[in-house]
């Protein structure tokens, strides 16, 4: 399908639609450039459930049936969003295991919609994002007959691994496994086998140590997971940790370390406990590599950076982290919409 260009996009500010939504569609068409726009965000799913949004009802139908509850928040103009329905659900056996195994039901992190929530309050779709504190989109969550979380993808995952998460849901290996351990065998593409180093990690066995050395210089920490094995951290270092203005961005207000998600090495934690790698992220339940914990300089977790995207939207989280925004709007995604898309870019 023809990409539409620019000026049918600036076109239609005839049609009503207002100046916040029109930066939205150009962000969206920049870092669209390699996906053909073969179906929309928010866009009705073929398998999704048709819903009355009363969610302790529909888990309880799901439960019934055999099945588990799957809410997939999206927003209008989300590129992995597209994605997802261009590629995962195109999947002939991804489509058929979520219609086989879940009911799924599509939520819009603005949308106004009134949702029951497991409580029987009633709030609005994007009030509900907020509580759940959905960063990312797309964000899919699991839940069971009671309500109850039971695994979360925070963002957009390729299709091997997106297939090990539904299996590990359907399957109940949540229960016993974290789903680092259950995805480590999943297939990857070819990838480097190294950890890539970058001048200005700080290497460290203390991160307590780090900590109160960032906090003299009035900076947090950022603790970055990675694994051998692993495509996307090749990605983010070819990319994002070589753009300059991302990479000033996260020194200006972190130090950084490195760590292997599987790693033997001892360390003294952020507490001053004896650790390992390996055991601080099952501590931080660490699901998926590339994954950025940052912390504030008072040791307080801020915000993650759980899956690797692209450069420029590594660059925008990292102007949101500098700036301080987390203090200040409820989640990346209110930053996004009520500051960052009216600046000139």
């Amino acid at each position: 399908m023809q990409r539409p260009h620019l000026a049918a996009v600036m076109a239609t500010a005839g049609m009503g639609l207002s100046m916040t939504r029109i930066v939205r569609s150009l962000l969206a068409l920049v870092l669209l450039t390699a996906l053909p726009l073969t179906a929309q965000a928010l866009e009705p799913v073929a398998m999704a459930k048709s819903s009355f949004l009363n969610l302790k009802q529909d888990a309880e139908e799901a439960a019934q049936a055999g099945k588990q509850l799957m809410l997939m928040f999206e927003q209008e103009g989300c590129v992995y969003c597209m994605e997802m329905r261009r590629v995962n659900f195109a999947d002939r056996e991804i489509a058929e295991f979520i219609a086989a195994h879940f009911d799924l039901i599509q939520l819009d992190i603005w949308g106004d919609r009134e949702v029951t929530d497991f409580t029987g309050r009633t709030l609005s779709e994007k009030d509900y994002a907020r509580e759940l504190k959905v960063q990312f989109t797309p964000m899919t969550l699991f839940v069971n007959g009671e309500g109850q979380e039971l695994f979360r993808m925070a963002g957009y995952y390729k299709p091997p691994m997106y297939k090990a998460a539904l299996e590990y849901v359907a399957g109940g290996h949540y229960a016993t496994q974290k789903f680092r351990e259950y995805a480590r065998n999943v297939p990857q593409q070819e990838t480097s086998g190294i950890l890539h180093q970058e001048p200005f990690f700080s290497a460290t066995d203390d991160l307590q140590a780090l900590a109160k050395e960032a906090a003299a210089d009035h900076k947090g920490v950022a603790l970055l997971f990675e694994q051998k094995h692993c495509a996307s951290c090749d990605e983010m270092h070819r990319e994002a940790l070589a753009d300059a203005v991302a990479v000033e961005r996260l020194t200006s207000k972190f130090k950084v370390t490195q760590l292997d998600l599987w790693g033997q090495r001892a360390l003294k934690g952020l507490d001053g406990a004896a650790t390992t790698e390996a055991k601080l992220g099952e501590a931080l339940d660490i699901r998926y590599t590339p994954t950025l914990v940052f912390f504030d300089p008072d040791g307080q977790e801020i915000f993650r950076y759980d899956i690797y995207r692209k450069a420029e939207h590594f660059r925008i989280v990292m102007l949101y982290l500098q700036s301080g925004a987390y203090t200040r709007y409820q989640s990346f995604q209110d930053w996004l919409r009520l500051d960052y898309e009216k600046r000139p870019h």
